[in-house]
């Protein structure tokens, strides 16, 4: 696997918010950071997700307070996760199987040091196969010229 197909190369920053935070505040810190998601830690154990689409769902689509709402009241869990030697296409394949955009990435201690994104799989993809076009177009350079 190249660098360019891990998914370590491809993730974004975590942000955790407390199980007990609102609907509200988190909302205004996804806002804030420009981000669909967060992750949601009881007790400095992170315990699920929350994604804007949660939010809609479960909370704006059924009338529910925003400020009354609490973040462990709607996250997903349990978490679904990678670990950070798994490939682009492992986690595209994961996120297929199991109908997610976002999916946390682990490094070898179990620890989330990041999220992947649909959105940047999609991003990835074209770059992958652009990589890998110009390193096969190398191959046959490199044995056209040994011919010669």
């Amino acid at each position: 696997m190249s660098d360019w197909e891990s998914v370590k190369k491809w993730m974004h920053p975590k942000t955790i918010v407390s199980a007990d935070l609102s609907i509200k505040r988190v909302a205004e810190i996804m806002v804030e950071r420009d981000i669909g998601s967060v992750i949601v830690a009881f007790e400095n154990k992170e315990i699920g997700m929350l994604t804007e689409r949660d939010i809609l769902k479960k909370v704006i689509a059924k009338g529910l307070d925003v400020n009354k709402a609490k973040a462990k009241d709607v996250m997903a869990s349990p978490l679904i996760t990678i670990g950070d030697d798994a490939s682009i296409w492992d986690a595209a394949e994961l996120m297929s199987k199991y109908h997610i955009r976002r999916l946390p990435v682990k490094d070898k201690k179990g620890e989330i040091i990041g999220i992947l994104t649909t959105r940047t799989i999609s991003d990835a993809l074209p770059v992958i196969s652009k990589l890998e076009e110009s390193s096969h177009l190398r191959t046959k350079l490199k044995r056209m010229a040994h011919k010669e």
